[in-house]
């Protein structure tokens, strides 16, 4: 008979049901019985509860039509080295059935082709099963002594700490280098620097990151997050605030071609910029449609100067008065409810004051949240002549800056490629002059175009306008 064994490990460190030791045992039987050993599967660190049919080794001999006439007979150690779920181990006879194979296990002496010997394995199944539950439950019930001891349970420690063992289990305690650099990072952040710059100068600085290879902006705010990242309770509350307020849009591209976004296709669909570059020359700059429609590319200086003109022409947005954008920050209670919710999470439910406790710290959070939802919680914004137009501030923009000044005021435009050294056919779709238009600046104030605001308005009596 043709057999194929088969062996699982829970466990490394498991060194009575050692891949070796199933190898050994399914080897001599095999040659002892006189049968032809075919292949031997080895699935180690795979649980009783996964299926045979979807473990790595194992279950490309059950599902391959190919692989599956080699053998006969499948052959394990012992029954809880197939499967310890019953009903993965009743579809695993009626496999059997089907396919004309047979199951040998050694330990129980199991003859799986007789309605006695499958009424065993049935009964053995059950109580592999009930092992299996057994273990969950242990580990669940460890689980929570640990908790309750404050005991570390494994997996990786929060940025600031480090596992040692302590008698016969592991505690965390404070990293004195780490939680050194930890508060650096939180300080920065609360500060208002943005966590892409402080993971540029830990990478420069080559102080090694404590997920991958690098320092990443995601990494830093992951760890920052983290509710038992050792920080006291202020500096936490005051670091996840900071996050909160620095979470860039999605328009926030500092590499961005100044219309992404802004221009779109005919067909409907977004413009993207482009480089094409020609053998021996410069490279030169498309927009083109993303749903790679027939439309032919539009060079970017073109495009770009046709928005340029809009927003210089005086019969457009050229005159239209540029205000500064003065804020009055307004008293904010999040770090406060915070620390609330904080404390209200760390009250002991046992303690005699329990109900009277709660009721205080609830009532004090809906206290504070009331006021953050009033206006006496909220900023108050200011606009202030700069004496300037449209026309005399574009030029002083950048990319970056004059692509979230035309995106925040909601300006679109339609563009296809003229005829033969004619500029862009542009359809405007932006706002009417009389909106009110905002400026985002990437490192100043933000600032905005005036409501209903003539030229006239901004003038001394007697001026007359600038032509």
């Amino acid at each position: 008979m043709r057999i194929l064994g088969a062996t699982r490990l829970s466990r490394q460190t498991d060194e009575s049901a050692s891949i070796g030791r199933q190898r050994d045992r399914i080897t001599l039987r095999a040659r002892a019985d006189g049968h032809t050993l075919v292949h031997i599967t080895e699935d180690t660190d795979v649980s009783g509860s996964i299926s045979p049919f979807d473990r790595e080794s194992l279950g490309p001999w059950l599902t391959d039509p190919d692989m599956i006439d080699e053998w006969e007979a499948l052959m394990v150690v012992k029954l809880d080295r197939l499967t310890r779920s019953l009903t993965h181990f009743d579809a695993m006879v009626d496999w059997c059935d089907k396919n004309g194979k047979t199951l040998v296990s050694l330990d129980e002496n199991l003859d799986l082709s007789t309605s006695v010997g499958r009424m065993f394995a049935n009964i053995l199944a059950m109580f592999a099963q009930f092992e299996k539950e057994r273990i969950a439950e242990r580990r669940r019930e460890a689980a929570v002594k640990m908790r309750e001891n404050g005991w570390w349970q494994g997996g990786r420690p929060p940025y600031g700490k480090r596992p040692v063992k302590v008698g016969d289990h592991w505690e965390l305690e404070i990293d004195p280098e780490k939680i050194k650099l930890l508060y650096e990072i939180a300080n920065q952040v609360i500060a208002g620097k943005s966590a892409s710059s402080i993971a540029g100068e830990l990478n420069e600085a080559k102080v090694p990151a404590p997920f991958g290879k690098k320092w990443r902006q995601p990494s830093i705010r992951r760890m920052l997050a983290n509710p038992n990242i050792p920080l006291d309770e202020v500096t936490q509350a005051r670091v996840l605030d900071a996050l909160d307020g620095t979470k860039a849009t999605w328009t926030q591209r500092h590499d961005a071609a100044m219309l992404l976004n802004v221009a779109y296709c005919r067909c409907g669909y977004a413009l993207y910029s482009k480089k094409f570059e020609a053998r021996g020359k410069d490279s030169y700059s498309y927009y083109v449609c993303s749903n790679k429609c027939d439309a032919k590319a539009i060079p970017a200086d073109e495009l770009e100067l046709a928005v340029e003109e809009k927003m210089t022409d005086e019969e457009d947005y050229g005159l239209v008065p540029v205000l500064d954008k003065i804020v009055s920050t307004g008293k904010s209670h999040k770090t406060d409810i915070r620390l609330i919710e904080r404390k209200i999470r760390a009250l002991d439910l046992d303690a005699d004051d329990y109900d009277v406790r709660h009721a205080e710290l609830t009532a004090e959070r809906r206290r504070l949240v009331n006021l953050d939802k009033s206006h006496r919680g909220r900023d108050r914004v200011d606009w202030e002549d700069t004496h300037m137009v449209l026309r005399e501030y574009w030029p002083t923009l950048d990319t970056q800056t004059k692509r979230q000044f035309l995106l925040e005021n909601h300006f679109r435009l339609e563009a296809e490629r003229g005829d033969k050294r004619c500029p862009p056919r542009v359809e405007w779709k932006g706002p009417q002059i009389s909106e009110v238009v905002r400026v985002a600046e990437a490192s100043v104030s933000a600032l905005s175009l005036g409501r209903d605001v003539s030229l006239e308005d901004y003038l001394d009596p007697g001026d007359e306008p600038s032509e």
